[in-house]
């Protein structure tokens, strides 16, 4: 069971005093708070009234959007819920999702994007609805129910409805977004990528790149785009586009081949994965993916998942470079 936490305007309720108190705690010099501080706290409001802004006041919490040093300030205050969840663990009725157990892994953030991951035992989202309410009081990061989602795997109907009564949540369906990438347990089609496309079709049709040169369209790096000016519609190819990503001196353009770019990443995990980079997807996939085979040695099975079939796939293409 995974948990999809969404914070009420996470980064303009974040308690200062909470956030010097973290970092006293984890011996950050007092230099260096007491010049946050004044960063922090320097920031003055007007507020915009009938077209004329009046006045200024100050604040007494929150972390402006945007500027560098907030995401960082951000996953500070988020060391809270992390000693919290670290307390919980050792409490003997909670248990871990059956695939984490072995990393000990509750959760997994990136600023304001958090997912919580648990056994769907009463007991366990009890641990992890408390932790939820005491960082919330200590931080000012409220959880906002309407907008956070639980997600399911191998849960009969009855467990989740009670499950979701328990949080206060709806279930959520795959794929879910996560950091603006579909997330699924299964392959993604062009359906579920969709929404990222037509996002960066829409980034394309700003720069009106149809009166753009000949070599300003090659900085596009999209095949339609480049001969016909657009995103849509069609177009003739007026050399191929194997041609135009041989490097320059061998008479192409140097545009980078992205079945090429995508062996080199899948590389690129496999080498990490062979060569037991500490880090914890790595563990991960030692753990539950090939429990003590070397990666080298490892045999497909027919229920292994469509991105770890992807990753062995490139296996022959790396062991004719060692």
């Amino acid at each position: 069971m995974a948990i999809k936490v969404d914070l009420q305007k996470a980064y303009h309720m974040v308690e200062w005093e909470s956030l010097w108190v973290v970092m006293e705690t984890m011996n950050f010099p007092r230099r260096f708070v007491f010049l946050l501080q004044q960063c922090v706290q320097s920031a003055r409001f007007s507020m915009n009234i009938n077209g004329a802004l009046k006045g200024w006041f100050g604040s007494t919490r929150g972390l402006r959007q945007g500027d560098p040093i907030s995401s960082y300030l951000f996953l500070i205050v988020l060391e809270v819920f992390n000693s919290l969840m670290r307390g919980a663990c050792q409490d003997a009725s909670f248990r871990f999702h059956h695939l984490c157990q072995d990393q000990q892994i509750t959760h997994m953030s990136f600023a304001d994007d958090m997912v919580i991951v648990v056994s769907p035992t009463q007991q366990s989202i009890q641990i992890v609805q408390q932790c939820l309410d005491v960082f919330g009081d200590i931080t000012g990061l409220k959880l906002n129910c309407a907008k956070s989602k639980v997600y399911f795997g191998s849960v009969n109907v009855g467990g989740r409805e009670r499950i979701c009564r328990l949080l206060n949540m709806e279930e959520g369906s795959l794929p879910v977004k996560y950091l603006g990438i579909p997330l699924s347990s299964g392959h993604l089609t062009c359906k579920d990528y969709r929404g990222l496309t037509d996002r960066i079709c829409s980034k394309i049709n700003s720069w009106q790149a149809r009166h753009l040169s000949f070599g300003g369209r090659a900085q596009l790096m999209i095949r339609g785009f480049l001969w016909a000016g657009k995103g849509k519609g069609l177009y003739h190819a007026k050399v191929t586009w194997k041609t135009l990503c041989l490097p320059l001196k061998e008479g192409g353009l140097g545009f980078k081949c992205m079945f090429t770019w995508s062996q080199v990443c899948l590389g690129k995990l496999l080498w990490n994965i062979a060569s037991l980079k500490q880090t914890f997807w790595v563990q991960w996939v030692h753990s539950v993916r090939l429990k003590g085979v070397s990666v080298w040695a490892y045999k497909k099975r027919d229920r292994d998942p469509w991105y770890w079939n992807k990753i062995l796939k490139v296996r022959p293409l790396v062991k004719q470079k060692l």
